[in-house]
């Protein structure tokens, strides 16, 4: 019994669009939802492709999956241990983006006691960020990602912005 939990857990990591109805795409990042997405989800996503499009990084053949997870617990599902973050990529696995509870009409990731995340960092912020830790991930290899120094700048390229202009 517990194997076939943890295979039931392994695939739902692997293949979370089975858990996500709905979705939105703008150029190659793709937004999950188990809700319908409201029309704001369209500038939300173009957002975010502008952001990491700029990045050297970038790779237009390459699509990004960013999940919107609607309850803590779904968040937690795919955080693990990370479940206070406001977004997680998953680059071990692909490079799934994993977005706490936010709200895509006022653009905000919500906070753990329920306020919106208030300042610069929006959710096309949040996802943008997630996405750029995906393409690093892409771009140096998942092996030497995770040997990447922690709470250090990459020094492989320079650092790039992802706020709005």
């Amino acid at each position: 019994m517990p194997a076939a939990i943890a295979l039931a857990y392994a695939v739902v990591l692997a293949r979370p669009q089975m858990v996500f109805a709905y979705e939105a795409r703008s150029d190659n990042v793709v937004l999950h939802a188990r809700a319908p997405l409201p029309p704001q989800a369209e500038p939300l996503l173009e957002d975010v492709v502008r952001r990491v499009a700029r990045s050297p990084l970038y790779d237009a053949a390459r699509t990004h999956h960013v999940f919107l997870c609607d309850t803590p617990a779904l968040f937690a599902l795919f955080a693990l241990w990370n479940r206070g973050v406001g977004a997680i990529a998953q680059v071990h696995l692909g490079g799934n983006v994993f977005i706490r509870p936010s709200s895509v009409e006022r653009g905000r990731v919500i906070r753990p006691l329920g306020q919106d995340t208030p300042g610069e960092r929006t959710l096309a912020y949040f996802i943008a960020h997630e996405v750029t830790h995906a393409m690093t991930a892409d771009h140096v290899g998942r092996w030497r990602y995770f040997h990447l120094a922690a709470f250090q700048p990459c020094t492989l390229v320079e650092p790039i912005d992802i706020s709005t202009d």
